[in-house]
């Protein structure tokens, strides 16, 4: 095999191994054939024929005819100890039919006269490219984890919740202001809780359980990991702004403005009672959900 620098360029030299390699195709491979003794191994068929019908190169299942095409005459090689051989002879294999990292056979035909007449005989020669002209196999690709393809197939969902936690901050940290106004009082936070409802519950997902806790403190006892909480990102993102609202603002942050099953109790108690300023009554199940 000469595709490996180190062997092609030392044997045949600089000028002819640059020969040699012009010649390929994207993926095509090089053997050099040598041989000394009574008999050539490229024959004289090949001249008529184009095909040299003496040598054949097996891999596999694949067996590989050498053609005219495919031939480079060598006259000498380049070191200065080399052994004086008869013929040299570079061919070209097709990267479609041959594979120069497996092993191969090269089969060379030979005939010699007998008193019965002409006999051929083939002889096989196995060659493997030494492993230390190989190169390793690339790494496989790495896999992102399964929570980044989760965030990155969720953004809208993520968007919509970010541009939510933003206005519900702003209501928080100036809800004074808020509450001095009666009319954006009333339809601001109904048209919150109707996002709220609509979008964050039914649409989005976002709906915060006793059960999740559960699992959380599960998972301190027995081996914590961030990924098994970050595969769902709404539900990650809204645990963590209400565990910082509980330090600002109570736990009235999620029950009074984020809980979906809490609004449904809620907006019926508003409609029913008719009244625009009277503080909504805490679902039962939101409070004991939310401790």
């Amino acid at each position: 095999m000469l595709d490996p620098p180190t062997i092609g360029r030392n044997l045949l030299g600089q000028a002819l191994y640059s020969r040699v390699l012009a010649a390929l195709g994207p993926g095509d491979s090089a053997i050099f054939l040598g041989s000394r003794g009574l008999h050539s191994h490229r024959g004289t068929e090949w001249r008529r024929s184009g095909v040299f019908e003496r040598i054949e190169v097996i891999q596999g299942e694949e067996t590989i005819a050498l053609r005219e095409g495919d031939f480079l005459r060598v006259d000498r090689l380049a070191p200065g100890d080399a052994p004086a051989l008869k013929e040299m002879s570079v061919f070209r294999l097709d990267a479609a039919r041959f594979d120069p990292r497996a092993p191969f056979r090269i089969e060379v035909t030979a005939t010699r006269p007998t008193a019965e007449g002409e006999v051929a005989f083939r002889m096989p020669l196995d060659y493997t490219l030494p492993a230390e002209f190989l190169l390793p196999p690339p790494p496989p690709p790495e896999v992102a984890p399964l929570w980044i393809s989760a965030w990155q197939a969720k953004r809208p969902q993520i968007a919509g919740l970010g541009v939510m936690l933003t206005a519900l901050s702003a209501i928080l940290f100036f809800q004074e202001s808020f509450v001095r106004r009666p009319k954006l009082w009333l339809y601001g936070r109904y048209a919150f809780l109707a996002v709220t409802l609509v979008w964050l519950g039914w649409i989005a997902g976002g709906q915060l359980s006793v059960v999740q806790v559960v699992a959380f403190l599960h998972s301190l006892l027995t081996g914590f990991r961030w990924e098994t909480f970050l595969i769902e990102p709404v539900i990650f993102i809204l645990w963590g702004f209400v565990a910082l609202g509980l330090l600002f603002w109570g736990r009235g942050v999620y029950c009074g403005w984020l809980c979906p099953s809490a609004r449904c109790r809620s907006c019926r108690t508003r409609w029913r009672s008719g009244s625009a300023c009277r503080r909504s009554r805490f679902p039962t199940c939101c409070t004991s959900a939310c401790g």
